[in-house]
C-alpha cells in the first residue's frame, strides 16, 4: 500500500487529509499535538486498518521535507507531494505578519521543483494548495474567528478539489472559484497596491503577540 506524509495532521486540513487517504494510504502523520495525532491514528486505524507513525513536530521546514521526499520518489520512479501555501503567499496579504513570506516561500519552491527536468520527466509530482479562508483550528490559534461568509471554504470541500488538482497534473491549486479569481486579481495587480486589500493583522486584533510570536505559532 502506498505512503503518505502529512504535516499538520492533527486538525484541520491535515486531518482531512489524512481522512480522505485512509482508505488507499498508510499514513505519516506530523503535528505538535501528539494527543491528537495518537486519537486521529487510532480513528484512522479503527476504521481503514491504516498503519500510522506517530511524529512530533520539529524545525524541520517544508522545503527540506519536500526535498528529501521528491529524491525517494525520483528513485522509485513514482509519488506526489502536496505543499500547503496559501493564497496570501501569491502577492502580499497579511501585511503584518511573516506568514505571507513563509507561504510565498513554500510556492515558489514547489513551482521551482515541479518544471524542473528531473520532476518533468518524470512520474513524480509536486503541487502547491494555496487556500483561502477555511473553516478549521488554524483561525483560533491566529486569534481569527472563524465565520460562514461567502469567503469561508468547507474543509471537506477544499481537499477532494485538492487531490483532484493532484490527478490532473496541476503545479498550484487553488480551490474554489472565488479564490481562483481572486488569485488571479492578485497576480495582476502590482504589490504595492497591497495596501488596499491587505489584511493588517496587528490593527484587526490589537491583543495578538508580536510577528515573530505569531509566525511560530501558526507556522
Amino acid at each position: 500500500m502506498p505512503v503518505a506524509l502529512i504535516t499538520g495532521a492533527s486538525s484541520g486540513i491535515g486531518e482531512e487529509f489524512a481522512r480522505q487517504l485512509a482508505a488507499t494510504h498508510d499514513l505519516v502523520l506530523v503535528a505538535r499535538d501528539v494527543a491528537k495525532l495518537e486519537r486521529l491514528g487510532a480513528r484512522l486505524h479503527d476504521t481503514h486498518g491504516t498503519r500510522v507513525d506517530m511524529l512530533e513536530v520539529n524545525a524541520v521546514a517544508k522545503v527540506h521535507f519536500s526535498l528529501t521526499a521528491v529524491q525517494a520518489m525520483l528513485a522509485r520512479g513514482s509519488g506526489a507531494v502536496i505543499n500547503v501555501a496559501s493564497v496570501c503567499g501569491i502577492a502580499p496579504a497579511w501585511v503584518d505578519s511573516l506568514y505571507g513570506t513563509s507561504t510565498a516561500t513554500v510556492l515558489r519552491h514547489t513551482e521551482e521543483m515541479a518544471y524542473s527536468r528531473a520532476l518533468r520527466t518524470s512520474d513524480v509530482k509536486i503541487m502547491a494548495l494555496c487556500p483561502g479562508d477555511v473553516l478549521t483550528d488554524f483561525n483560533n490559534r491566529a486569534g481569527i474567528p472563524n465565520r460562514t461568509d461567502w469567503g469561508w471554504v468547507d474543509v471537506g470541500v477544499l481537499v477532494r478539489v485538492t487531490l483532484a488538482d493532484l490527478r490532473k497534473g496541476k503545479v498550484v491549486s487553488v480551490p474554489t472559484a472565488r479564490y481562483k479569481l481572486l488569485s488571479s486579481l492578485m497576480k495582476i495587480f502590482p504589490n504595492s497596491w497591497s495596501r488596499m486589500y491587505g489584511y493588517d493583522l496587528g490593527q484587526q486584533h490589537p491583543g495578538l503577540p508580536g510577528a515573530a510570536q505569531r509566525s511560530s505559532a501558526t507556522g
